[in-house]
């Protein structure tokens, strides 16, 4: 995991070294937002399309009004700043708590219930708690390749059915931006598995079940997770197409945590 430069179309070097063998960069040195440029921005897209993941270490925090204008950088703005506290009274808060914590602490890609869920991810810690402060990001791609191949044959046209507003999302598609072949599935609000190219689409009960033992089991492959130990002010970019992703919180702790999340426009698949 050593560090290697990645040049821009000015000739300047982005520090940045790889998290694991599998996925995801670490960026050395980050500029404020307002002196960052189109090239280095590109830099920053092709990391993500490349990697899936890029974490930047940030020695001061951003705004609200700084990580909205990054994120506005690497595409179309899906959602503005979203607050995810351990504190319940926090009036910042749009979700309802502990409902909101709960969710998040299963392998989920967010907005997976939206017909265009979000592409890009953008998460800032604002107070990091001393212990709780970490969350998983598993490759969606790794998994997908060491699924058995007589699974890959027979899940090639199954479709899960997500919560809320009944979208239909592929289980298995190719990433529009990198065209590496992944699955998709969010455990939080997967509802129902269909295969679309049978006569009678709804599976039984015992089929689901069947299904959703053996993607969690793929989902404990430690070669395809890292685990990231925030620091405060760091910034981490999630590709939802190419990540799953769940927070590790100790909700006994009376520390604060806070983490910041804006997002890009994704596409329907």
């Amino acid at each position: 995991m050593g560090i290697f430069g990645f040049l821009d179309s000015e000739s300047q070097e982005l520090s940045i070294k790889e998290v694991t063998p599998f996925f995801g960069v670490e960026v050395v040195e980050v500029p404020r937002v307002r002196k960052i440029n189109k090239f280095y921005i590109e830099n920053i897209k092709n990391l993500i399309s490349e990697y899936g993941l890029v974490i930047l270490r940030n020695k001061k925090p951003w705004t609200e009004n700084e990580q909205i204008r990054f994120t506005k950088m690497l595409g179309n703005l899906d959602s503005p700043i979203i607050y995810s506290t351990t504190r319940p009274s926090d009036p910042r808060v749009l979700k309802i708590f502990p409902k909101a914590q709960q969710s998040g602490l299963q392998w989920h890609s967010d907005k997976s219930f939206e017909k265009r869920p979000s592409h890009l991810s953008v998460f800032q810690m604002i107070e990091r708690p001393s212990i709780g402060n970490e969350t998983s990001f598993l490759s969606l791609p790794h998994v997908y390749e060491n699924l058995k191949a007589d699974l890959k044959e027979k899940w090639a046209n199954y479709k899960v059915v997500y919560a809320t507003e009944k979208v239909t999302h592929p289980l298995f598609w190719t990433h529009p931006y990198n065209g590496k072949k992944t699955m998709y599935f969010d455990f939080r609000f997967a509802e129902e598995i269909v295969d679309a190219c049978s006569t009678n689409k709804h599976m039984e009960i015992k089929d689901i079940n069947e299904v959703m033992q053996i993607i969690n089991q793929a989902f404990i492959d430690e070669k395809a997770k890292y685990t990231h130990i925030w620091e405060e002010n760091d910034v981490v970019i999630a590709d939802n197409y190419a990540l799953s992703h769940k927070a590790n919180i100790i909700s006994e702790t009376e520390e604060s945590r806070v983490l910041i999340r804006s997002s890009t426009e994704g596409i329907y698949f």
